[in-house]
């Protein structure tokens, strides 16, 4: 990264640094930066993405005592996992994720609004979160948490291959992952945080969401040719074991088309 000098019109490069060298904590203090600021991670993930914090640090989930970092809602009603790490990923964040994401597939509307309120009431709030749940949805009658609808978003500064890698294949199943690097530069006395979306890259993330919707097509395409094919499969071979006045057809197989035939004898020309 670099710095513009104006009078100059020169470019002076700014030092990459970690968060750990600079005495910044992955709970204490990258946490708090989400969750006192959603738009700092809901401005990469779309134009018009929102994200409204839901509670962090949760872990009532059944017979474990493990916690997620941040969770969220957004404009659709779907569950946002955030799982933040801090300079490195670890190899093991989407495998984490993964388990969060089918732990809180199964938290109804109600368990959702409990979640909020004692969100609310930790932080001195007086507010009802079942209304400022109605109201950031835009409704009382909007689902949430629909199945399958969870989404997942990694943080760290840098992220493991093994990571990238699972991220990636997980995305080619319509697993809702993304990962968004937040990377702190020295300049002076102050410290630049530069955030941004590595996966899925913005410049192929609309492409990406028309080749799956293609995929889909295909396959529900494919899908319905193979129902036709064993319903013509199973009606001519029923015909042809009847036995009735087919003798023409007595060396003709069962067909996966609409039609059977058999040669007249001549050629090119077909019964």
């Amino acid at each position: 990264m670099y710095i513009l000098n104006e009078g100059t019109k020169s470019l002076t490069e700014i030092s990459e640094t970690t968060f750990s060298e600079n005495g910044l904590k992955e709970r204490y203090d990258l946490q708090e930066w989400i969750d006192n600021n959603p738009e700092i991670i809901s401005k990469e993930l779309g134009k018009d993405e929102e994200l409204l914090i839901i509670q962090k640090e949760f872990s009532n989930f059944d017979k474990t005592k493990e916690r997620l970092d941040l969770l969220a809602l957004d404009k659709k009603g779907n569950l946002v996992i955030i799982e933040n790490k801090l300079d490195d990923s670890g190899k093991d964040v989407t495998w984490q994720a993964l388990k969060y994401a089918s732990y809180c597939s199964t938290l109804t509307k109600s368990d959702i609004i409990s979640i909020y309120q004692k969100y609310l009431d930790k932080n001195n709030s007086e507010e009802k979160a079942e209304e400022k749940i109605s109201d950031y949805l835009g409704g009382e009658d909007i689902n949430v948490n629909e199945r399958g609808s969870q989404r997942i978003i990694l943080i760290a500064r840098e992220f493991k291959p093994e990571v990238t890698s699972t991220v990636l294949w997980l995305r080619s199943y319509e697993i809702d992952i993304q990962c968004i690097k937040f990377t702190p530069y020295e300049f002076q006395d102050k410290l630049i945080i530069d955030v941004d979306k590595i996966i899925p890259l913005p410049e192929t993330e609309e492409f990406t969401i028309k080749l799956a919707i293609k995929d889909a097509e295909d396959k529900n395409i494919s899908i319905v040719k193979n129902i036709k094919g064993n319903i013509y499969f199973d009606y001519w071979s029923r015909l042809l074991e009847s036995k009735g006045n087919l003798s023409l057809y007595n060396k003709t197989t069962a067909s996966r088309e609409h039609y059977i035939q058999t040669s007249a004898g001549i050629s090119g020309v077909y019964y």
